[in-house]
């Protein structure tokens, strides 16, 4: 185990441009948001999907 209290956390953003197909679009990103509650993640998109 190593502990540093040196360490600074720090946050960034990125931008993902995903084209999609007509149907099933399956998306999977390397990221673990901060606050994971489906209203959260999914919040900005509301209404513009049908089955999650």
């Amino acid at each position: 185990m190593f502990s540093d209290s040196s360490l600074n956390s720090f946050q960034s953003r990125v931008a993902n441009d995903i084209s999609l197909a007509s149907g099933w679009n399956l998306i999977s990103l390397c990221k673990e948001p901060a606050n994971a509650a489906i209203d959260n993640v999914l919040g900005r998109i509301s209404g513009k999907y049908s089955t999650v």
